[in-house]
């Protein structure tokens, strides 16, 4: 299975699509794989704590993966997640390290994208830099 973003992993973010996906993530064994499978469902997961500790799980695979980009998308999400529930101070730590994974990267517009949510939050930032 070839997979560039998560929309390929849970398309339409069906419970259906989930699990198989998950099964062959762990069969591989891929830090990457998890990674994405992990932050997958967190997407899917209630209002509760659960997204919170499914995005944790993927930061961990993700620090044994060799995917900045796909760090910083997780990062990005993680972030956006937690300003939907008003965790403001934990959102901008998450929403500024995916602004500057994406910069360093060479993100584009994952890069502003990153920066609208960071500047959601109520931070002030430039173009070039979220600090």
């Amino acid at each position: 299975m070839r997979t560039s973003s998560t929309t390929t992993i849970c398309p339409g973010r069906k419970n259906s699509t989930r699990v198989p996906f998950h099964a062959w993530a762990v069969r591989t064994g891929q830090p990457n794989w998890l990674a994405m499978a992990a932050r997958c469902r967190a997407q899917l997961a209630g209002p509760d704590d659960e997204a919170e500790r499914e995005f944790t799980e993927a930061l961990g695979h993700h620090a044994a993966a060799d995917s900045r980009f796909e760090l910083a998308r997780t990062e990005l999400l993680f972030g956006q997640d937690l300003r939907r529930r008003g965790r403001l101070t934990g959102a901008r730590e998450h929403l500024r390290r995916a602004a500057e994974t994406f910069q360093l990267v060479d993100g584009g517009v994952w890069t502003e994208h990153a920066l609208r949510s960071l500047r959601a939050t109520g931070v002030r930032v430039g173009n070039e830099r979220s600090r």
